[in-house]
């Protein structure tokens, strides 16, 4: 699982150790879990994305970390009442 460090895919965010230590705590209790996981901060950027949620959405956890959720899941309920 990559770590998401904030780099060109978010603008101004700069990852601190508050976000190194949060994504170490979300990655030992959520990495392997049977069910998807994904953790979207206050802009709806994917700051965290296991590998069942990558099995179930049909894309690598690498490639969605950093990402807007929107352009992962474009069509649910949820996003779209923000």
């Amino acid at each position: 699982m990559k770590r998401d460090t904030g780099e060109s895919k978010t603008p101004g965010h700069e990852p601190s150790i508050l976000d190194e230590v949060l994504f170490d705590s979300l990655w030992k209790a959520f990495g392997n879990l049977s069910i998807g996981i994904i953790v979207i901060d206050q802009r709806s950027i994917v700051r965290f994305f296991n590998s069942m949620a990558g099995c179930f959405l049909g894309i690598q956890p690498v490639s969605a970390v950093g990402r807007p959720v929107r352009e992962i899941i474009s069509k649910t309920h949820m996003i779209n009442k923000g």
